[in-house]
């Protein structure tokens, strides 16, 4: 039987060395490490990722280096760890790589639980979570915090029927990874000015000294908003491609790739004692 266990976020006894001021990593990366496959290749596909991700991210946060926090440990067997606990209540940003894996994974909703808890009481979730989709999976079956996200796609699939082919990988039909860095560099661009716009908003606070926290960062009102339908996978490339134009004609398209409407585990994280695996 679990028992509950609040986060208490504080903030000066880790150092602080992230780009948004008050935090410690502006992103935590969360995964299962059956996903970090090799391939026949020298590291993983997370670990693959997370290193372009760290490479794509500095140019567009325009001044300074961001601080992505994974876990390193080579076993999947040990138990949920404080290191982990700590890193998690005290990053800017989750980053969820979400597949079939993900959604088994105790060690994983933990995380999320804990990320949740800490970020109610650091201005809310909304807008810092971010989803890599390596799977086709049923939004039904996503945790209730990621409802109301949409992610960025990590997948191709010829029809509706056909598997799900992880981009970046062997069995991919990505001929020189075009669409996997198309997709990254989206991402990296939208976590940036994520980013960008928590750095602005802590540093506001921080001249003000003993003013509540900042609201969240809106759209301006008068900005352009439409509403794009998802598509079957047949029309999941034209649907990517329209986004990417209405995006870059500043017309805000709904729904976002990175804001949360909803969440439902803020409040209370099960303490483990056992061994748990990602």
């Amino acid at each position: 039987m679990c028992s509950l266990l609040p986060v208490q976020v504080t903030r000066g006894y880790i150092a602080m060395s992230a780009f948004v001021p008050g935090f410690a990593h502006d992103v935590f990366v969360s995964y299962v490490h059956v996903d970090n496959r090799k391939f026949d290749r020298d590291i993983g596909w997370v670990e693959t990722f997370v290193e372009n991700l760290r490479e794509a991210l500095p140019p567009k946060l325009q001044r300074g280096q961001p601080d992505i926090w994974r876990d390193l440990r080579l076993s999947s067997s040990e138990p949920f760890s404080d290191g982990i606990r700590v890193a998690v209540s005290h990053a800017a940003t989750l980053l969820v790589i979400l597949s079939e894996s993900y959604l088994t994974s105790e060690w994983c909703q933990q995380e999320l639980a804990l990320f949740l808890q800490a970020a109610a009481q650091t201005g809310g979730a909304t807008g810092r979570i971010f989803l890599v989709r390596v799977d086709a999976l049923d939004h039904n079956r996503w945790p209730e915090a990621f409802h109301g996200l949409l992610g960025q796609k990590f997948f191709e699939q010829a029809n509706v029927d056909a598997p799900a082919r992880t981009l970046g990988t062997p069995l991919a039909n990505d001929p020189g990874k075009t669409l996997y860095f198309q997709r990254l560099d989206d991402l990296s661009g939208e976590l940036a000015t994520r980013l960008r716009q928590m750095k602005q908003a802590a540093e506001i606070s921080a001249a003000s000294p003993g003013t509540q926290p900042a609201p969240e960062l809106q759209p301006p009102d008068n900005s352009p908003v439409i509403f794009l339908a998802e598509a079957t996978p047949d029309l999941e490339e034209l649907r990517y491609n329209i986004r990417r134009h209405l995006n870059q004609a500043n017309i805000r398209v709904l729904p976002e790739t990175g804001v949360v409407t909803c969440w439902g585990m803020v409040g209370a994280v099960p303490e483990t004692t056992s061994q748990t695996s990602r």
